[in-house]
């Protein structure tokens, strides 16, 4: 069996992972020693659909985005060339260089280098990441700088070292570029017939570089920014490869194990499923396939129940009220044994009373590219290109299309100076006002770097981040707004069963209207930053298409947010 870096990854995270895999590649030829034809057919019946074959797992990946990836694979070896003066060669994946081995048993595994160089002496491995620095270096500073290239740090203080007990946890933030590293090391060990010295590195994107287009030239467009940073950080893994192996080789002999014995294993679930994360398990629909029902055990509000699941409880009514931590997961479990909404109509009708008009409704859209590509923008910045604005001057009156306004690009360049002289000149908040948003963060963060960016606006940016308003408080309820307001409880204030332990606006939405997102082109964030991505290669009227499907998109979002306050004002009338 030919296993490559990502099933070898994937193959290892739990027992489940081979038998179902098996199935979902060779369909009815696929034989396990233990299951019946009976059962494969119920695990294809949730893989493929049955009358049009569909794929019903398949993983969408994010192909457009590899072109930014690859970009980052240069800069990374670049860099490590200047650094350790070698000269690794940035190649297509078909020439890169291939490390592979095959075992006793005829198993082989393989994978290819991002970079690689070799010399009389030592054999030079690199990984090259899309990820921050800070990611790597962590909170309390598990690595330190050394000649440009950062070394495991030798502090011993409890701190620091639970953090350096997560680069050996393949499931932690860091952990998973250590083990990917770790896998090629292990390669590189059965690729070196001359024992050679064998140096591993790391390369990811400085998170402190800040781009300055005036010091870019043809043959440099990252070039070392005012602070002496470049854009790329470097990490000697070599002795941490070492340490790790032991966990990988052990990995190894339980996924030969498991092919040679060619069992299929009822799930298990935890947190190597990673459920509902980016590098989450393709056969989470498989597995989490019982959860799937109206008030599953998944909806308990910030919560993974793995050992209750694992045990057999299904449904939120399945764990007891004296099992649950918290009272907002106890009301979750409330409203559904009962069947009825929570609406705490006091504590709405406080928090709406902060809220004063005009009302400008506020959604803005960014694109994250792990190299930054404008003025003063940084490794993957959220760079604006699109806002939504619905203005309501008077209470009850504000139309869908005619207090609609609207800013997107139309090309792929810089138009954040444009963007923001078009928001401060449709937000007056002269008289007072309130700037509505949902999920308040991302918004203010934006607002904060368009400062940076363009102090000259600071003032009025300043005045329209101190009006900001988070619609969501007045549905989940925070706790320092609310004890401001002289209430203490940490309840939400607005529970109903379909929202299924999720304030997202999509899941509000269809509580409060009739509309939703299914209908558009562009469903969500991702899909919107996908449609803006294509502005870099389309024509002009093709990038009219993709605008018209982002406008749609964004104006949904700020017109579902004057629906959900227009209806939270009349529940507290009516509940």
């Amino acid at each position: 069996m030919l296993i490559n870096k990502t099933m070898f990854k994937e193959m290892t995270r739990c027992k489940t992972y081979y038998g179902l895999q098996k199935i979902y590649r060779k369909k009815n030829r696929a034989f396990l020693n233990n299951l019946s034809e009976i059962k494969r057919q119920e695990i294809l019946d949730l893989m493929y659909d049955n009358k049009t074959f569909e794929d019903l797992i398949g993983k969408e990946t994010d192909f457009y985005m590899k072109p930014y990836y690859d970009d980052v694979e240069k800069e990374g070896i670049k860099e490590v060339n200047k650094l350790l003066n070698i000269q690794m060669e940035y190649k297509d994946i078909r020439k890169q260089k291939k490390l592979e081995y095959k075992d006793k048993s005829g198993h082989s595994f393989e994978t290819f280098a991002d970079g690689f160089f070799e010399d009389e002496e030592d054999f030079y491995l690199l990984e090259v990441k899309s990820c921050s620095s800070n990611t790597i270096i962590g909170k309390n500073n598990r690595f330190t700088m050394e000649k440009g290239i950062y070394e495991l740090t030798n502090k011993k203080d409890d701190k620091t070292m639970k953090d350096i007990l997560n680069l050996y946890n393949r499931y932690s933030d860091v952990g998973k570029y250590i083990y990917d590293a770790t896998f090629s090391y292990y390669l590189s060990t059965k690729s070196n017939p001359k024992n050679k010295n064998i140096k591993v590195y790391l390369a990811v994107l400085n998170s402190d570089y800040i781009l300055d287009i005036n010091k870019i030239t043809v043959d440099n467009k990252y070039p070392e920014d005012l602070n002496g940073n470049y854009v790329i950080s470097v990490f000697n893994l070599s002795d941490i490869v070492k340490e790790n192996l032991i966990i990988l080789i052990e990995d190894m002999k339980i996924l030969i194990n498991l092919i040679e014995n060619n069992q299929y294993h009822k799930p298990i679930l935890g947190k190597y499923c990673s459920y509902n994360k980016q590098e989450n398990c393709m056969f989470n629909p498989i597995c989490f396939n019982p959860f799937k029902i109206s008030g599953s055990i998944l909806e308990y509000y910030r919560q993974m129940r793995y050992d209750d699941m694992n045990n057999g409880k299904i449904l939120l009514s399945d764990v007891s009220e004296e099992e649950l931590t918290t009272n907002k997961t106890r009301l979750q479990r409330n409203c559904f044994v009962n069947n009825e909404r929570y609406v705490n109509k006091e504590k709405i009708k406080a928090g709406i009373g902060l809220i004063s008009y005009p009302i400008y409704y506020l959604d803005f859209e960014t694109f994250q590219s792990p190299l930054p590509r404008f003025e003063g923008e940084w490794p993957n910045a959220q760079s604006l290109f699109q806002f939504s604005l619905h203005v309501e001057r008077k209470e009850g009156i504000c139309d869908i299309d005619k207090n609609h306004y609207s800013f997107l690009v139309s090309d792929y360049k810089d138009y954040r100076k444009e963007l923001c002289k078009e928001l401060i000149h449709l937000i007056d908040l002269t008289n007072g006002g309130t700037v509505l948003v949902y999920n308040q963060t991302f918004e203010k963060q934006r607002i904060e770097e368009l400062i940076k960016f363009y102090p000259e606006f600071s003032e009025k940016l300043e005045l329209i981040n101190k009006h900001i308003f988070d619609l969501m408080y007045l549905l989940a309820g925070n706790k320092n707004m609310y004890e401001e307001l002289g209430y203490s409880d940490d309840l939400f204030n607005f529970y109903d069963n379909k929202l299924q332990g999720s304030f997202s606006i999509k899941k509000v939405l269809p509580i409060f209207s009739n509309l939703n997102y299914q209908n558009l082109d562009v469903k969500n964030g991702l899909e919107a930053q996908e449609a803006y991505s294509k502005f870099r290669y389309l024509e002009k009227e093709d990038i009219e298409l993709e605008r018209k499907k982002l406008i749609d998109y964004c104006k949904l979002d700020t017109w579902s947010m004057v629906l959900i306050l227009r209806e939270l004002k009349k529940l507290i009338i009516t509940e």
